[in-house]
């Protein structure tokens, strides 16, 4: 699965939190309502990370680092610059989606 950035949106600045039991949270001032998309990724070495994404204009609204996973070799090429105050908008098609004749919403809302 690909997880693509397809622009921004603005947004307050973020918010950025540590706790004892979560390694670290951020999130987007993203004006949103309802229900959000939640793309799960976990990585071999026990790592867990969620993304909250608003299903209607696709900007990430929160990031949370459950567990982190151990740190190995990587390297990140092509990463999309994002401003201050603004908030990447992610590719909403890694979700399936219901179609009805009235309106459209996520069939699920973890991936």
């Amino acid at each position: 699965m690909t997880v693509k950035i397809v622009s921004s949106v603005p947004c307050r600045p973020a918010a950025v939190m540590v706790d004892p039991w979560i390694s670290l949270i951020v999130k987007w001032g993203v004006e949103n309502f309802g229900d959000l998309l939640h793309l799960l990724v976990r990585d071999p070495a026990q790592g867990y990370l969620e993304l909250q994404v608003d299903p209607e204009s696709g900007a990430l609204v929160a990031l949370i680092l459950l567990n982190e996973p151990e740190e190995i070799g990587r390297a990140v090429d092509d990463v999309a610059q994002i401003r201050d105050f603004e908030s990447p908008v992610l590719d909403l098609s890694i979700w399936p989606w219901k179609a009805t004749p009235d309106y459209k919403e996520p069939a699920e809302f973890n991936v």
